[in-house]
């Protein structure tokens, strides 16, 4: 069973004792008081109980979860791992990328004649590591973008003063 299913599973049964909790409290909110006793049994009196009470939680209990800037602990280690993760994910695309850049610069057939163009000298000379070059570029900016973006998480974080247990 996957975690996913078992997560809805939870969930559901959740929903389902909340919904008998609630049922059952609204059926003995609406149910008369019993009459007393007869004068010979001692049995206490319940004094009904009013459903709004029964609905409310304590004041004296806090259950809100801690935010900061509005977002959960779970929450901020995800924003931070997601963007750790997509920049590991383009420093790895961008070695093999070099590397495979490497391999094709060191061999003899580094240049592919293509249709002369007219009007440009040299004809259509065009390189067959271009292709690399460019995806190597795209890399590059894609890190700097990330990296940019994990600095400014990490300002905002510090803006709000985010524990450090919380960013990693």
């Amino acid at each position: 069973m996957s975690a996913r299913a078992s997560r809805r599973r939870r969930r559901q049964a959740s929903a389902w004792l909340a919904a008998i909790l609630v049922l059952s409290a609204v059926s003995y909110a609406e149910e008369p008081p019993e009459a007393p006793a007869a004068a010979g049994e001692d049995s206490p009196v319940v004094a009904p109980v009013a459903l709004e009470r029964l609905l409310k939680l304590p004041d004296s209990l806090d259950y809100s979860v801690p935010r900061r800037a509005g977002i959960t602990r779970p929450e901020w280690r995800v924003r931070f791992e997601s963007l750790r993760r997509e920049l590991e994910e383009e420093r790895q695309q961008l070695e093999e990328a070099q590397a495979e850049l490497a391999k094709v610069a060191g061999s003899v057939d580094a240049w592919q004649v293509g249709p002369a163009i007219p009007g440009v000298e040299g004809g259509g000379d065009a390189p067959l590591d271009y292709r690399l070059r460019q995806e190597i570029r795209r890399h590059r900016d894609a890190i700097q973008h990330l990296e940019r973006e994990l600095r400014a998480l990490e300002v905002e974080a510090n803006l709000v003063s985010v524990p450090p247990d919380w960013r990693e």
